[in-house]
């Protein structure tokens, strides 16, 4: 399959996010970001007659003082966590010794959610030979004021020949012994004698990366032909399939119209350069690189090729997200499969 121009010059989610971080310090990079706004907490009130509502007493609404939009309902034991406090804790990772750099800033939602991504010096380098690839190490700082989640660093490894990145949830994160607790802070009356735990964190990202990268060179040593890589790229997009809609030359998964074009764009993103880099034809790491491909950039934009904000929000911190960790699941139990049965071939 030949290669897309089109598609091979689409911007990514990770460098379509937000803007970059200018200013030489967290205020000023707010504020050139325009999101150098306060929050606070307001009793909710009635439309019809201003009364405050029953069980008020319980809930707050999260206001924008600067807009006075409504960004979230929270419990009353919801302690805001200010965004001018953000990028300060921004600027005490950055002076902590360990050579972080500012990357990235943006909201969603109206401000309800905010992220500041950062760059770790360190890199990852795995394969051999013309299959060399390099991992950068990224993390997002991520608050929210609507209650949906604490401020969490979320480690997002980088791979450089595409800008394809992998925010790491939960699941990846328990499968590799780190309680993801470690890297959450909720929102309450103690969060802020908690803020040192961030800093303790990064050590846990480095390890990540590290182990990130020698997965992701395992995955480089499982073959999965087209009908497999196929297979997978169903699975994890969630796509139809009835056997009434086979048709051997046509249709052979039997997927609907929607489901054959996704299909569609998925094998256009595999037929990239990017994505054929050495020996990495029919492995197990092209099937996880077209999929990520695909979620961070084809899936973020729309058919005239202008950015979604919700896509790309969704690939960032949603669903897509999710389906990347998801994605990562399927194949990592494929290697672990692949490991037993060799071992059980020398035995």
């Amino acid at each position: 399959m030949s290669e897309n121009p089109q598609l091979r010059s689409l911007l990514s989610a990770f460098d379509a996010f937000g803007k970059p971080a200018v200013g030489d310090t967290g205020i000023e990079v707010l504020r050139n970001a325009g999101m150098d706004f306060n929050v606070e907490l307001q009793p909710i009130y009635r439309s019809n007659n201003g009364g405050a509502v029953k069980d008020g007493s319980r809930f707050r609404r999260v206001t924008r003082t600067d807009t006075q939009a409504t960004l979230g309902v929270v419990s009353s034991g919801f302690v805001p966590y200010q965004p001018r406090e953000m990028s300060g804790l921004a600027e005490t990772i950055i002076g902590a010794g360990r050579d972080v750099a500012w990357d990235r800033v943006g909201c969603t939602h109206g401000g309800a959610r905010m992220m500041m991504s950062f760059q770790l010096p360190d890199t990852m380098t795995f394969g051999n030979g013309d299959q060399t690839e390099e991992v950068a190490t990224y993390f997002y700082l991520m608050n929210a004021h609507d209650g949906s989640s604490g401020l969490k660093i979320v480690p997002s490894p980088v791979r450089l020949a595409c800008s394809n990145q992998f925010p790491m949830l939960d699941g990846f994160l328990r499968k590799n012994g780190i309680n993801p607790k470690a890297l959450s802070i909720r929102h309450s009356s103690k969060m802020h004698d908690r803020i040192d735990d961030v800093l303790k964190a990064l050590n846990i990202i480095d390890s990540l990366t590290e182990t990130f990268a020698q997965q992701t060179a395992d995955l480089l040593q499982v073959d999965m032909d087209i009908g497999a890589r196929c297979e997978y790229y169903i699975k994890v997009m969630g796509l139809t399939t009835d056997a009434e809609d086979i048709d051997l030359v046509e249709n052979p998964y039997g997927l609907k119209t929607r489901g054959k074009n996704t299909l569609d764009d998925i094998l256009e993103a595999e037929g990239l350069a990017r994505n054929n880099i050495g020996d990495m034809n029919n492995t197990a790491f092209q099937a996880w690189t077209t999929i990520t491909d695909h979620l961070t950039h084809r899936g973020i934009h729309g058919k005239d090729g202008k950015i979604l904000q919700s896509k790309l929000e969704s690939a960032v911190m949603g669903s897509s997200a999710k389906k990347m960790n998801d994605a990562w699941e399927i194949l990592d139990n494929l290697v672990v499969e692949a490991k037993t049965e060799a071992i059980e071939v020398v035995a």
